[in-house]
């Protein structure tokens, strides 16, 4: 027995000799048998485009001169097309109109004072002279009446003499009398005339003091120094004795408040008329808010003072980029006048309210008159003249509501190609004129004044008088479109036509906003449109023939390669798909030049002539409802295939129309016929 093992020496199989001598000569006998193994090969498969071109029914009119028009209203060709023609930004269109008014800023009632108190004593003796000998002594003291002369005050500073529209003289008095006071009253003299009192009477007890406030009569002349008379009784001491100080009597401190004046004749350091006025800005409507693109401030302040004075206003309305109110801060000499300018631009302006058609713009500060010490003449009637000048003011935004503000269009033209052929104008049963307006503005606007004018060769000018455009605000932040369609019901479009037009000329303005509407604009907001002619279109088409422009063909090396060396077989695919009214078709050539691709071509698919496909089918209004395709399969023998091989190579189709039969068709602009064609190659490459 063999036994045969791995190469580990572990036995696999035990055999007797017999089958051990028949497996080696098995393998002996089979070893003559064995051959090299063969290189594997595989199909490669090429498609490569031929051509892919499309003719419409545009590109069919532009090669006929002999077509018949007639009129429906179907779908539309072009006639003129002027695009943006109507339009405008509004730049610098939303604008105030200028402002030139004089504040006069009259001194009008003035406050001065308070003044005092100035101290007035009376004795004893001056109330009751028969009580001298009393004075320093213990004794009883008898009644009395009192009415003293008019005693004059210690001068109050600062003025000679005021005319009063209200005044308030206080007097304190005190009791420094040991006795009680009864009735006691207080009249205030001024240049001899009683200005004030008397009071009521008063009782004070000894040591008491009291309160008096006197009204002084409006337009009564307070001169200095002011004079009082105080009147009044006693009981005495009671038959008590009393002891009774020397200095016994009255202090009676006296003062001027809430003094307002009609004119003084007094020092003004530092006296403070306050400053409010409005103006208002016209020709924008009322806004809440707007923002100054391009304006200017301006003006004078004349002074018709005696007295220096100082002049403080600010426009709390009208901001600055950081915040700040407009100021105008002017040093004013008396008798002279200054002038003052500010540039408005980058300013934001905010209603103050008051006024259904303005801007209205408060005024407020003061006028600060300095006498420098000296006793001048101030009066009620006195006054500063702020004459303030704002200019045509030009916003870049604008928020609230809106004035109509008529905007010029730029004129836009465009010269028309007619049709070859046409000497007559009857095919135009149905013209349309599309206006389509894009807008990003937040307001109403108005096209009332649109006009497009056609003129003649010989210059005879018709103008297309349509409807008013009218197109709501849009408030989106994206731009809004609307179409508005003109024809023979709406418009004098036949008309327009019948003069066949060469130069066409759109133009007119729009309004912006009507005064109700509350929306916003800024200065790079913008309209504009496009206007587009259209008719619809019938033809009648002879049977023709027309040749396409050649189209190269690229094949790369990797591709020529495999025609050289590996074809098999090849062949022309060519699919003809047809959405047009009538018949056509054509035949696609292959060639090494494109000046002689249809005339020494290199091949011509199919080679027994053009295949025609059928008219599309239409629908129930006349149209083209669906496409008709048709393919062509053309197999190719080497010698064909090798035509291929060449550095350049270019391929035309003769598309063939059948034409109409005299009979008219409707077409519409998507209408066409389609040529795709491929070569598809098929080559056996082996593997290394």
């Amino acid at each position: 027995m063999v036994i045969l093992r791995t190469d580990t020496g572990r036995g696999v199989a035990l055999l007797s000799p017999w089958a051990a001598c028949l497996a080696l000569a098995l393998l002996l006998t089979s070893a003559g048998c064995f051959k090299e193994p063969a290189a594997p090969s595989w199909d490669v498969r090429v498609a490569i485009p031929l051509i892919n071109q499309t003719q419409t029914v545009l590109d069919i009119i532009a090669e006929e001169e002999y077509l018949t028009w007639d009129s429906l209203s179907l779908d539309s060709l072009v006639y003129f097309a002027i695009s943006d023609s109507i339009g405008f930004g509004i730049g610098d269109e939303i604008r105030t109109q200028p402002v030139s008014q004089s504040l006069v800023l009259e001194v009008g009632e003035f406050e001065l004072g308070p003044f005092g108190p100035e101290s007035l004593s009376v004795g004893l003796v001056t109330l009751c002279p028969e009580c001298e000998p009393l004075l320093g002594t213990t004794s009883p003291v008898p009644p009395f009446a009192f009415s003293i002369n008019p005693v004059p005050l210690p001068t109050l500073e600062d003025f000679d003499s005021l005319l009063v529209a209200s005044c308030l003289i206080i007097i304190e008095m005190q009791n420094n009398l040991p006795i009680p006071l009864d009735a006691v009253s207080f009249t205030i003299m001024s240049g001899g005339t009683d200005i004030a009192g008397p009071s009521p009477g008063l009782s004070f007890a000894p040591g008491e003091t009291q309160v008096e406030t006197l009204q002084v009569a409006p337009g009564s002349m307070v001169r200095n120094p002011l004079a009082v008379i105080v009147a009044g009784q006693s009981p005495g001491s009671g038959g008590g004795a009393v002891y009774i100080p020397e200095d016994a009597g009255l202090e009676l401190p006296v003062s001027i408040f809430d003094l307002v004046l009609i004119e003084a004749w007094a020092q003004f350091d530092g006296l403070s008329v306050p400053i409010a006025d409005t103006i208002g800005v016209q020709g924008v409507g009322q806004l809440d808010s707007a923002r100054i693109y391009q304006g200017t401030l301006s003006g004078w302040v004349a002074s018709y003072l005696t007295v220096n004075c100082r002049v403080d206003v600010s426009l709390p309305e009208i901001r600055g980029p950081s915040g700040q109110s407009l100021f105008i801060g002017i040093q004013l000499p008396s008798g002279e006048m200054r002038t003052y300018s500010r540039v408005l631009d980058g300013y934001t302006v905010r209603d103050q309210g008051g006024s259904p058609s303005d801007i209205t713009l408060s005024v407020e500060g003061e006028l600060v008159l300095n006498s420098g010490g000296q006793t001048v003449h101030i009066s009620q009637d006195d006054y500063v003249e702020l004459h303030i000048d704002m200019g045509e003011t030009v916003l870049d935004a604008a928020w609230g509501i809106l004035t109509p503000h008529t905007i010029h269009m730029s004129p836009r033209s465009q010269q028309v190609d007619l049709p070859d052929g046409l000497d007559a104008i009857e095919w135009l049963a149905d013209p349309r004129v599309l206006f389509e307006i894009c807008r990003n503005i937040d307001f109403p606007v108005s096209l009332d004044s649109a006009r497009v004018t056609g003129e003649s060769e010989g210059g005879d000018l018709v103008s297309l008088s349509v409807d008013s455009l009218r197109l709501p605000p849009n408030p989106l932040p994206v731009v809004a479109c609307t179409t508005f369609v003109f024809d023979n019901s709406n418009s004098n479009i036949r008309d327009f036509l019948l003069n066949l037009p060469e130069l066409v000329e759109a133009s007119g303005t729009a309004m912006v906003g009507d005064g109700l509407y509350s929306g916003s604009i800024e200065r790079d907001d913008s309209l504009h449109g496009r206007i587009t002619c259209t008719f619809p279109l019938i033809l009648s088409l002879r049977a023709d023939t027309v040749r396409s422009e050649p189209q190269a063909v690229e094949l790369s090396e990797d591709v020529r390669e495999l025609i050289r060396d590996h074809l098999t077989r090849g062949e022309v695919i060519i699919i003809i798909t047809n959405h047009l009214p009538f018949g056509a078709g054509g035949t696609l050539y292959v060639g090494a030049d494109s000046a002689t691709v249809f005339d020494d071509p290199l091949l011509v698919v199919p080679e027994s002539g053009a295949t025609v496909v059928s008219a599309a089918p239409v629908g129930q209004d006349s149209l083209v409802s669906s496409a008709v395709a048709d393919t062509i399969v053309l197999g190719l023998d080497e010698s064909d295939v090798r035509a291929f091989d060449n550095d350049e190579l270019y391929t035309g189709v003769e598309v063939v129309f059948e034409g109409t039969g005299g009979q008219v068709v409707k077409v519409q602009v998507s209408d066409y016929i389609r040529f795709t064609g491929v070569l598809r190659i098929v080559a056996r490459v082996k593997g290394d």
